[in-house]
């Protein structure tokens, strides 16, 4: 079996790497969404009140809005598995 490390991000999935260690990837899919949350917690301060993932506009100065919509537009990560002939 090969395990691909993904994570979604609205329109489409980010292939980040492929091994033959279930483990390590599980271990990378795990950190990505601890770290994730963590992120998402800390910007959702800087929502809009109607919409959670837009960045109210009374933050644009204050805050990145690369970084807000980079964290906000993604889902989650997880393991693809392939079986090799």
């Amino acid at each position: 079996m090969i395990y691909i490390a993904k994570y979604l991000v609205d329109d489409y999935t980010v292939e980040v790497f492929a091994s033959r260690d279930k483990e390590t990837v599980e271990k990378w899919v795990n950190k990505f969404n601890t770290k994730l949350a963590y992120w998402k917690e800390h910007f959702s301060k800087f929502s809009c009140s109607r919409f959670k993932n837009i960045m109210d506009e009374k933050y644009y100065n204050k805050e990145s809005l690369r970084g807000f919509y980079s964290v906000m537009e993604v889902h989650r990560a997880f393991i693809q598995e392939i079986e090799l002939r």
